[in-house]
């Protein structure tokens, strides 16, 4: 197999990750639940599948990011190609650039309108998904910091001791500290 046909299966593997489901939500569909683990049981489903929503909104993060600079770039030699236009129809005297993009303008008015909110609707989108990948980053990085504590917490002997629901009372506490630090974090 040589790469194209590799990065092709990784492309395809990629758009397949977004119908793998937490809390029985496909992650294509971006649910804000996603962000936040309400129950203590739902740990488990959120560790297992916070590569695949990483690698999910990344890759459609950088697919979104490539349109808009594609965009950008189309955009640069349209207005290029209007801007000689307007240039040529002025005449042979020498115009000032004020006269030929004024012109441009009056010309192409609608047109500019139409690439200026197009790109401006791709920059909303690569911007979304930058906040909702930085997210799913903050989350990775949380279910880590709270993987230390329970993994120091269950090498103690008084946590040993405790009865299950003396554990999840700690839990609890321990997960509205983190939180609490989550939200002073996110203020800063």
């Amino acid at each position: 197999m040589n790469s194209e046909q590799i990065c092709q299966n990784i492309v395809a593997c990629c758009d397949k990750l977004g119908k793998a489901k937490l809390l029985g939500i496909p992650l294509e569909n971006a649910d804000p639940r996603f962000l936040e683990i309400e129950e203590v049981s739902d740990i488990s489903e959120h560790v297992r599948l916070q590569p695949a929503a990483i690698t999910f909104f990344g890759m459609l993060k950088r697919n979104v990011s490539r349109r808009l600079s594609r965009r950008k770039m189309e955009y640069d030699y349209w207005k290029k190609a209007k801007y000689s236009e307007a240039k040529n129809s002025l005449g042979a005297k020498k115009p000032t650039i004020a006269d030929v993009e004024a012109k441009m303008f009056a010309d192409n008015e609608k047109s500019l309108k139409e690439w200026e909110d197009e790109i401006y609707a791709l920059q909303e989108q690569v911007d979304a998904l930058d906040a909702y990948y930085e997210g799913w980053r903050q989350k990775g990085f949380s279910l880590q910091q709270h993987a230390g504590i329970v993994a120091d917490e269950l090498f103690t002997k008084d946590f040993m001791r405790l009865d299950d629901a003396q554990k999840n009372l700690l839990f609890s506490k321990k997960k509205e500290r983190m939180r609490g630090i989550m939200k002073q974090s996110e203020k800063q």
